[in-house]
């Protein structure tokens, strides 16, 4: 079905069966690019169902001693229901998720009742089919999943309240075209809850970063270096070439280092955690596995390596990689509380970018208040 059916634009609970959420399109005007991003999360989708650890926010060590604490502010309580919490997000609401994988997220917030009705949108057939299996055995039936090219969705004007993208708007490479349509699709007031990578676009890190993960690396017993891909003893952190991002998938961070300015431009941040993962993300890949929770030592050198990242990012050497966030559509000229006169006229050219009459002394008006 197209989207301009789909069930946000209506206040019943959607009726489980699948859709497709517009037309199927490519990473810009390139057909193999698509398709080798949906072979890649496929893949992971395939790897993620078997266990396999890939990742530094795979890992439930990481999660309770680093992430959750700095988005949360306690060990056991997922980001995204701190997020909903400190915003007091009502839960009757209904949401869009886009790119949503296989629904880890999706699911947790649907048994916990975070929203009336959501519909999920992912390009990987496998991640979808293993988030539609789960859903019907956990019977959850307020998720509707759909395919769909999220450089290329088209979505209802004022058909969702909020928006929510997990790891996923790093993928996209047509950012603003994207932000445009959840701006659009937001009904007034609407918010977008975003867990996003914002470091460096095609993970092209600068030498400093790699340097200090080699330096750490070097540091860590042997056992604890161990290379699930290669069996190998992890010494670096190797960096690929964007030539070998557009083979593996062209998508990968393809503008990840434009999110953050896109986002304030176009919406209203609220709240905003930057939690690191310039160190960490780097040095755990494909070793996180190592670290027992079980053991005391493993424990301390995981808190430790947090604390040395913490302790760079404070001081300005590194930048935070990760961000959680979220930021509310903004009012239109028509919702705003009506103005007249000179002030009227200054917030309208405010928002298009005008000059400033003449007779206006620069220095009397901040522009930046208008918005």
């Amino acid at each position: 079905d197209p989207i301009a059916t789909h069930p946000l634009h209506t206040c019943e609970r959607a009726p489980s069966r699948r859709r497709r959420v517009g037309p199927l399109s490519v990473l810009g005007d390139d057909r193999s690019g698509l398709r080798l991003s949906r072979k890649h999360w496929d893949d992971a989708a395939s790897a993620r169902e078997a266990g396999s650890h890939r990742g530094w926010l795979d890992s439930a060590l990481v999660l309770e001693e680093i992430f959750q604490p700095r988005v949360a502010d306690e060990r056991s309580k997922n980001w995204l229901i701190a997020l909903c919490e400190r915003i007091e997000l009502p839960r009757n609401l209904r949401w869009l998720s886009l790119g949503c994988g296989t629904a880890g997220h999706e699911l947790l917030a649907a048994r916990l009742g975070l929203f009336a009705t959501m519909e999920a949108v992912d390009l990987s057939p496998v991640s979808l089919s293993i988030a539609r299996t789960a859903a019907a055995e956990a019977r959850l039936e307020s998720i509707e999943f759909a395919e769909g090219d999220l450089n290329r969705i088209e979505i209802p004007e004022a058909s969702c309240d909020v928006v929510m993208m997990n790891m996923s708007l790093h993928h996209v490479e047509n950012l603003e075209r994207l932000l445009a349509q959840i701006d659009r699709a937001l009904r007034p007031g609407g918010w977008l809850l975003l867990n996003e990578f914002v470091g460096p676009r095609q993970f092209q890190f600068p030498d400093v970063q790699l340097g200090i993960v080699e330096r750490l690396l070097a540091a860590l017993p042997e056992r604890l270096r161990l290379d699930s891909t290669s069996g190998e003893t992890k010494r670096e952190y190797v960096r690929r070439p964007p030539s070998w991002w557009n083979q593996a998938d062209p998508s990968e961070a393809i503008r990840s280092d434009q999110i953050l300015l896109e986002v304030h431009r176009r919406f209203e941040v609220v709240d905003r955690r930057d939690y690191g993962g310039a160190v960490l993300h780097l040095l755990l890949e494909h070793i996180v596995q190592n670290f027992d929770p079980r053991r005391e030592d493993d424990v301390c050198w995981m808190r430790v390596l947090g604390a040395v990242e913490a302790l760079l990012q404070e001081s300005g050497i590194l930048a935070s990689d990760f961000v959680v966030l979220a930021a509310r559509k903004r009012p239109t000229v028509s919702q705003e509380r009506p103005a007249t006169g000179l002030s009227r006229l200054m917030a309208l050219l405010s928002r298009t970018g005008r000059t400033r009459p003449a007779t206006v002394e620069p220095s009397t008006v901040d522009s930046r208040s208008l918005r």
